[in-house]
């Protein structure tokens, strides 16, 4: 049996949020933090990782995004502070975690509402 698979046949790519990320990845560092691997997918990573600083897998730390510890841990690998970071996700779980660690986090909904509420973090 094959078990290959395109990727991309099973998940959306967010095409004007990639966008979006473009036009500000020279104004802030942009990481990426996943529970997984699936950014490492040759399909994904061809398309996003020029995007991103540094990514950090909860799984190399030992611990799930749901755990505040893996955010603190996050922090002190990439030595940045808890207050100058903004957190991305579309759990909640993931959301109180960040919030519980001192990051500002922000639910993603969708690209009307994400990309209005990170240029209003952003201009401080």
């Amino acid at each position: 049996m094959n078990y290959e698979y395109e990727v991309l046949d099973y998940f959306y790519l967010n095409k004007d949020l990639i966008k979006y990320l473009e036009s500000i990845k020279n104004r802030v560092e942009i990481y990426l933090f996943s529970d997984g691997a699936l950014h490492a997918v040759t399909e994904l990573e061809n398309r996003v990782q020029h995007l991103f600083k540094q990514t950090v897998t909860a799984e190399e730390l030992g611990l799930k995004k749901s755990d505040p510890q893996a955010h603190r841990e996050l922090l002190k690998k990439l030595k940045v502070s808890a207050d100058e970071t903004i957190f991305v996700d579309d759990k909640d779980k993931n959301i109180a975690a960040a919030r519980v660690a001192g990051m500002q986090a922000v639910q993603f909904i969708d690209n009307d509402q994400i990309i209005p509420r990170l240029e209003q973090l952003l201009a401080g």
